[in-house]
């Protein structure tokens, strides 16, 4: 996707003091992004503008009072911060859907309005917390929000009556390109329970004729569609990576991360994934919501954890609990051990390791053997014991893995110790050697990392390096199995060291 030109960063980090220039800051390059936008609209541009007027004039009313050196109440500093978020948020749709099929736009008319709706009760109630009045007749300015649904019941209406009539079609009103249209037969059941019977005739019948245009379903019942009329994918970009890229993303009010795979992952290899993910429901699982298995454009969607993966959120947070990070994995690894579930995921590392906003760690990314073709380094090895080309990544690999891609739970176990290297000593296991060297010292040498002085490395104790040496032996049958690593990190009281961020270590190898 490219990038925007007139995208502005609205995110506000922990532990920053929203105040008054921060406020105007972003109600002002809000304001303007929504005047600027109002003029390229098709669909709702006289109401843009008047959202942007509003958040002018609340803008100009807020610089006053912090002009003239007055405090702004902290109940409007809570009320401004997530009123620009939510401004933020309407320009974004607005901006991702100006280029889409009026189908889509149709469909989203109602959630937009809706926020516009609460983005003028805000403003309006900020206004009352300075002592201003009601400055917005909120009455007014609702009948100014259906009058713009009305003005799409009133398209909506014209576009049926030559239907009706038999002498047109309804699909060209829909702007639908044909390789979608098998796409639009999945919409959702509640789209068409709208709140008009002008909206809803319409697109029962833009159904009826997706349906005689593109034939009958070919998509399993068994995969959770959402299409993407139902989603808007915005161009904030969370991750890259072999497969494709993630991205933000809006779906039935909340926000979301959208993996938008590439065109070399074959479909078959994506409907893999979704087997196995849709089935997956645990507290330290990352939340699968459904797929777009359509050639268009196929993604998953998933829950957005707010803080990034595990790596990211030791960066920016150096003090956080490590053990407590490794207790929510074991306990998702644990999960997916169980004799019900029989999941080996293969590729633990911290970068699969996402944080929530409450700090609570889950396990990402199922793809397994067959994604993982796509998603993972793979190494050529010149040992004849592993000559078969394998699948995961190199550095977190078990050495049965390596040799025979083998995929007992102990894989994972193995994963999880050398997961929990890098997430105490801020290095990548084996972090000086090369790829190509890792078979020779993994495999061949049975060489792991040893223990770095404790100074170097303060969030590390000696009980948790002991038991990552017991995950990580050559002998997977010698491996404490997950629930096992759960009952032991949660026996532990530990609390982390209130000192400065672990430095770089220097890689030190210890034979078995």
């Amino acid at each position: 996707m490219p990038q925007d030109p007139l995208k502005i960063n609205f995110t506000f980090k922990d532990g920053m003091d929203f105040g008054c220039s921060q406020a105007l800051t972003v109600l002002s390059s809000t304001a303007k992004l929504l005047w600027t936008l109002a003029q390229q609209e098709r669909d709702n541009k006289e109401e843009i503008k008047r959202l942007s007027s509003h958040a002018t004039n609340l803008h100009r009313a807020l610089d006053e009072r912090c002009g003239a050196s007055q405090t702004i109440p902290q109940n409007l500093l809570e009320l401004i911060e997530p009123l620009t978020t939510a401004l933020s948020d309407i320009t974004v749709m607005l901006q991702e859907l100006q280029n889409q099929s009026y189908l889509k736009r149709f469909l989203w008319s109602i959630p937009i309005s809706d926020r516009i709706s609460k983005a003028y009760a805000d403003i309006n109630h900020a206004f009352q917390i300075l002592q201003l009045g009601s400055f917005i007749d909120i009455v007014q300015a609702q009948k100014d929000v259906q009058s713009l649904l009305l003005a799409q019941s009133n398209r909506a209406r014209k576009a049926l009556e030559p239907i009706q009539q038999g002498n047109g079609d309804i699909i060209e009103s829909l702007e639908v390109p044909e390789i979608a249209l098998q796409e639009a037969l999945h919409l959702r059941a509640e789209t068409t329970n709208s709140t008009t019977d002008v909206r809803r005739i319409y697109l029962e019948k833009s159904v009826l004729a997706l349906q005689r245009r593109s034939g009958p379903n070919r998509i399993s019942p068994n995969v959770p569609v959402i299409t993407s009329f139902d989603i808007i994918i915005t161009r904030e970009e969370l991750g890259t990576g072999g497969f494709g890229k993630v991205y933000k993303g809006f779906w039935k009010g909340n926000m979301v991360a959208v993996k938008v795979l590439n065109d070399t992952v074959p479909m078959n290899m994506m409907l893999s994934e979704v087997d196995v993910w849709k089935r997956l429901k645990h507290p330290n699982i990352l939340q699968f919501f459904g797929a777009n298995p359509f050639p268009t454009q196929p993604f998953l969607v998933s829950a957005l954890m707010e803080y990034g993966d595990a790596t990211e959120f030791l960066r920016r947070n150096p003090r956080a609990d490590r053990t407590q990070i490794l207790l929510d994995t074991a306990t998702g690894l644990a999960y997916l051990h169980q004799d019900d579930i029989r999941v080996v995921h293969r590729d633990l590392k911290p970068s699969n390791i996402l944080i929530d906003h409450e700090g609570k760690a889950c396990i990402s990314d199922f793809g397994l053997s067959k994604l993982k073709q796509h998603l993972t380094t793979v190494v050529q090895p010149t040992n004849k014991r592993a000559s078969i080309m394998q699948m995961g990544t190199i550095r977190y690999m078990a050495p049965e893995q390596i040799q025979h891609s083998s995929s007992s739970r102990s894989i994972d176990i193995y994963a999880f110790a050398m997961t929990a290297f890098e997430i105490f000593t801020g290095e990548p296991p084996f972090s000086q050697i090369s790829d190509e060297r890792i078979v020779e010292i993994v495999v061949d040498r049975k060489e792991r990392p040893v223990c770095p002085p404790l100074d170097e490395c303060p969030f590390l104790e000696e009980r948790m390096w002991k038991l990552m040496e017991r995950a990580w032996v050559p002998d997977p049958l010698s491996r404490p199995k997950a629930i096992e690593l759960v009952a032991e990190l949660s026996s532990w009281k530990f609390q982390a060291p209130l000192s400065e961020e672990p430095q770089s270590i220097p890689i030190q190898l210890k034979r078995y």
